[in-house]
């Protein structure tokens, strides 16, 4: 696996990306449990992506991902293509990193469906929508906090709620 990011001064950074998963040769079976011999399996996920941000009226940050996915299993393969949309909206931007909520939301993996053989499957595509918030600490600390908040809707289960927080003391440690 590998990424590479490109900024572009003020028109934004591109982006890309490949990741490879290859497994040894594993054991295959028929369908009387008798065993044929050994088979591979690999994936391939080749992205590129472009992001932006935006000053209106605060700051808005854009981006999106094209991506190839293939996947070979046993002498037969799939592929699809697939795009990833993501924006970022800072409501309360301040210079001093005080009191920033910001609000995001993506979709991802929305796409063609892959298939092998005669079965087709759609990839695991979710929406997600959350929410941050970050401010000072006391300052005798010298550190700051951050709550989070999201909701993803996938398309293979039911929705769930995720919630996080991040502590910073001293500028040097984060819990």
């Amino acid at each position: 696996w590998g990424a590479l990011a490109w900024p572009l001064n003020t028109m934004g950074t591109l982006g890309f990306s490949a990741n490879v998963l290859r497994v040894a040769p594993f054991a295959s079976y028929d369908n009387s449990n008798q065993r044929t011999g050994n088979v591979s399996a690999q994936d391939l996920a080749l992205t590129f992506g472009y992001a932006h941000n935006v000053q209106w009226p605060t700051p808005l940050s854009l981006g999106g991902n094209i991506k190839y996915l293939n996947s070979r299993l046993a002498g037969y393969r799939s592929q699809a293509a697939a795009v990833d949309l993501g924006a970022l909206w800072e409501l309360y931007p301040d210079k001093k990193m005080e009191n920033r909520l910001k609000v995001g939301a993506a979709v991802r993996n929305f796409g063609q469906k892959m298939s092998f053989i005669d079965e087709a499957f759609p990839l695991l595509m979710s929406f997600a929508i959350g929410s941050s918030i970050q401010g000072p600490l006391l300052h005798a600390y010298r550190g700051n906090y951050i709550f989070q908040l999201d909701t993803v809707v996938p398309n293979d289960r039911s929705p769930y709620i995720g919630l996080g927080a991040e502590v910073g003391v001293l500028d040097m440690f984060a819990i």
